[in-house]
């Protein structure tokens, strides 16, 4: 639960879905009126195994950029960021759909926010490379005599 340049980021939970998907849901909160304002935060994602994206969400006016596309993380080849916002339209929930289920794992420097020039980092939990073990799925129809 990092606060970072004045903005409070959360994660929510990790839910794995019944299609070998797993939603991810974070929450980002603006503290007073910070200065300079954001215009982006972002996560680290996996390169190998590389996380998938399938589908994102934020704010009204938000967009999403997938990959190496956030200049506070620049050394990690899969990152998800959310630009074009600002003290406006900051507050809210923001998701991502991910291929397959990751066990969640709090690192050290793994969430960043741009504000003005500087970039800010955290410890936030993310994505881990670990899979989830799939789960088991009862066999039906044998029987037993």
């Amino acid at each position: 639960m990092p606060l970072l340049a004045g903005y409070q980021i959360d994660f929510i939970n990790a839910v794995c879905n019944p299609d070998n998907t797993q939603t991810w849901t974070y929450s980002v909160t603006k503290i007073d009126t910070p200065k300079p304002e954001i215009s982006n935060w972002a996560l680290i994602l996996c390169s190998d195994p590389m996380h998938i994206v399938l589908d994102s969400s934020g704010p009204l006016g938000s967009t999403v950029v997938v990959g190496q596309g956030q200049p506070c993380l620049v050394t990690f080849s899969n990152t998800i960021k959310w630009e074009n916002l600002s003290n406006d339209n900051v507050d809210g929930i923001y998701t991502f759909k991910l291929q397959g289920c990751f066990q969640p794992e709090t690192l050290q420097n793994s969430v960043a926010v741009k504000a003005g020039p500087e970039c800010y980092f955290g410890e936030l939990t993310v994505p881990s490379c670990k899979p989830l073990n799939p789960p088991i799925t009862p066999i039906r129809g044998i029987a037993f005599k």
